[in-house]
């Protein structure tokens, strides 16, 4: 897999272009199904790699965590890179 978005992405970041909601990813994460954020400065931020790998990883197993294609993240990664 290619890294090809921004290391790290906040909640609003993550959501808007993995299409799902903040309250999804909040379960998915509490449940142990999504990476955990790091904290900087009061905030949250995940390291998109993990998200990357989570996701491939999850579709590999067939416990797909959201309805989105690799291909999907990887354009998702070059919108966030470009700030759109």
């Amino acid at each position: 897999m290619t890294d090809v978005g921004p290391k790290y992405a906040d909640m609003a970041t993550l959501a808007r272009n993995l299409c799902a909601g903040e309250s999804t990813i909040e379960a998915l994460v509490r449940q142990g199904k999504f990476p955990q954020p790091y904290h900087l400065g009061g905030k949250r931020l995940w390291k998109w790699s993990e998200v990357e790998a989570t996701i491939a990883a999850s579709r590999t197993q067939g416990t797909v965590v959201l309805p989105a294609t690799e291909g999907g993240i990887r354009e998702a990664a070059r919108r966030i890179s470009r700030g759109a």
